[in-house]
């Protein structure tokens, strides 16, 4: 009889301390794995349909909700077969954005339908580490559209319509 007491005495406790302690998917508040940081605004999904067109991959830091200048972003090294980015630092202007000159590879064909994913990272040296990925989709080039008429409407030897 006494060990079945003790054993609904700790049972007792086990369930309060269960209850007390409450669920762990709340964030804690005094712990955060950004601190004041935050990237928005990434050019992602980025559609990739050309081969060596230069880009502009973007990516807005801000910290305590405002554009965080002068920060330095860098783009994570990616193999070079999904293209370059040139130089991959560099530093955020008064709004906060970082942009990253993005160069396709020669012939994107053999890559459509795939995706990429780079990463900005963001170190602010204090052990805070933020990391952002830009995802490249890589799709078929749109078709050109037709080469205007160069000739009269409706004169011999013409490509053009006749218009009414």
């Amino acid at each position: 009889m006494k060990k079945l007491g003790i054993f609904a005495f700790l049972s007792l406790l086990s369930a309060l301390f269960i209850v007390g302690c409450g669920s762990n998917t709340k964030a804690d508040p005094t712990h955060s794995s950004k601190g004041p940081y935050l990237f928005v605004n990434a050019s992602s999904p980025f559609e990739v349909s050309e081969s060596n067109a230069t880009e502009e991959l973007r990516v807005q830091l801000l910290k305590d909700g405002y554009g965080y200048e002068g920060a330095t972003v860098k783009i994570q090294p990616f193999n070079s077969l999904y293209g370059i980015v040139t130089p991959s630092t560099t530093v955020t202007d008064v709004d906060g954005w970082a942009v990253f000159p993005y160069l396709p590879p020669a012939d994107i064909k053999p890559l459509v339908g795939q995706s990429a994913v780079l990463n900005a990272v963001f170190d602010d040296g204090n052990g805070t580490v933020l990391v952002e990925s830009i995802i490249l989709n890589f799709v078929a080039p749109k078709p050109l559209p037709p080469a205007p008429c160069t000739g009269t409407t409706g004169t011999t030897g013409t490509t053009c319509p006749l218009t009414k």
